[in-house]
């Protein structure tokens, strides 16, 4: 069985290239505070409409005549290009005229300055607030370029589909937005690989409150949790390379799951807080990948404590090499101080 353990804290997942979990707004709740996840190996960006520019259908530049609005957004980012990068577009009724649009934004269109039309998956569609929009740009790189944002088109089909959004190198897409009280599997996953969860514990135990991205899960710290079915694209292996991401908030010392895919004997990988290594600084991030026999493990702890009630970014990417100095832990973008308290790891993690 493989359990995605969000007791104590809200999220949102996601598995991510090479290969990597991913979680997108999460809560850590043990008395209702909230927190989210989100994924690795890539950065996550968020992209805001930066300009509105009023262009007739006489441009040359112009897409599809059916298409009676546009808006531009910018793109630019720090570090190396980026190929096929899922980018997070946020609207909201001082940028869009919603009245122009389809009901769910069917008509939307994102089309880049070679006019390809790039995949796009609506997380949240809200015209009276913000609505979050995942889309699949082919090319983000220090040099700014830009894609268009097309709607307007009364007769057009609605074309958003995650899947092409999360490429093979996702492993699993997790926004934790659903309603928790649904029939199961309540949580989807935005992958082709359907790596869907179902809320555990009860009524009490879960619940969909306001997250940093859209809505996320708030867990009690007792009884909930999300549990997935074993499945071979969630394998990550001793000598798999990968990364687990999320967005958590609480306010209080924990000791709970943020991910974990392991079986009764703890075998397997874990990504979790920890209030017990020291007591002046309850609060810790770890990426355990244990397998029995006792200390046939890696272990490696974060320094920072997260227990300030605010959203934080934490990101663990692991190398594939077997040794512990191939972790490296991220919290809010920058390198996590950290130390490796065990580094013998040496059989398989995969969970029979």
């Amino acid at each position: 069985m493989e359990t995605l353990k969000k007791s104590t804290m809200s999220k949102n997942l996601s598995l991510l290239h090479a290969p990597r979990l991913r979680f997108f707004p999460m809560l850590l709740a043990s008395s209702g505070q909230t927190s989210s996840l989100v994924r690795a190996n890539r950065i996550l960006i968020m992209v805001f409409l930066v300009a509105f520019w009023d262009v007739t259908h006489a441009s040359s530049e112009w897409w599809k005549a059916d298409w009676k609005y546009r808006h531009l957004l910018a793109l630019e980012a720090d570090g190396p290009e980026l190929r096929g990068f899922p980018a997070l577009v946020v609207l909201d009724s001082a940028r869009i005229d919603y009245a122009a649009m389809q009901s769910k934004g069917k008509d939307l269109r994102f089309v880049d300055a070679q006019g390809q039309v790039s995949p796009y998956e609506i997380e949240e569609w809200n015209p009276a607030g913000l609505s979050y929009i995942w889309v699949r740009v082919h090319r983000l790189a220090a040099t700014p370029n830009h894609i268009w944002l097309y709607y307007g088109n009364p007769a057009a089909v609605g074309e958003q589909r995650p899947e092409p959004v999360w490429d093979s190198g996702f492993r699993g897409v997790w926004h934790l937005g659903e309603g928790p009280l649904g029939p199961s599997p309540q949580m989807k996953d935005s992958t082709s690989n359907q790596n869907h969860g179902s809320t555990q514990g009860g009524t009490a135990a879960t619940a969909r409150v306001s997250g940093k991205i859209g809505y996320c899960l708030q867990f009690d710290g007792k009884e909930g949790f999300l549990k997935h079915p074993h499945a071979p694209s969630l394998i990550l292996d001793r000598l798999t390379p990968f990364t687990l991401e999320a967005w958590i908030r609480t306010s209080e010392p924990v000791n709970q799951s943020i991910l974990a895919k392991q079986n009764l004997e703890f075998r397997g990988y874990h990504l979790l807080l920890d209030n017990r290594p020291d007591p002046a600084n309850p609060f810790v991030l770890r990426l355990v990948m244990p397998a029995v026999p006792a200390r046939n493990e890696i272990k490696v702890i974060g320094a920072q404590p997260l227990t300030d009630g605010q959203w934080h970014y934490v990101v663990a990417s692991y190398d594939g090499s077997g040794k512990a100095t191939g972790v490296k832990l991220y919290v809010d973008g920058k390198p996590e101080k950290s130390e490796i308290v065990y580094d013998s790891l040496r059989d398989s993690l995969d969970v029979d």
